[in-house]
């Protein structure tokens, strides 16, 4: 039995993280998703929880499960197979920014 089990989202977030020396611009991939960020602070504060969610079987799927399983200690049994979600967000000098989202 679970105290909180969240269905959601669990996708990748791409965040600039500086240029290569070509001067093309380098992301960083960074386990994000809304419900699962949610689980992450409950566990925090002694709660027991469960993911309900999909990701893919590739690389960015894998990471997002051993990221779920092992950093927040989350139940992730209820997570299928299907095509992993990315987001893409650039900020410009002035601080504002774009974001796009897609699938792979």
């Amino acid at each position: 039995m679970f105290d909180v089990i969240a269905l959601g989202e669990l996708l990748v977030d791409f965040t600039g993280s500086g240029a290569s020396p070509q001067g093309n611009p380098v992301y960083e991939a960074n386990p994000g998703g809304a419900p699962c960020n949610v689980l992450a602070m409950l566990k925090k504060l002694g709660r027991s929880c469960a993911f309900v969610g999909k990701v893919g079987n590739d690389l960015f799927g894998r990471m997002l499960r051993d990221a779920a399983e092992a950093g927040r200690s989350l139940e992730c049994s209820g997570l299928l197979a299907a095509l992993t979600l990315f987001s893409l967000a650039a900020c410009g000098g002035n601080g504002g920014g774009n974001a796009g989202n897609g699938g792979g």
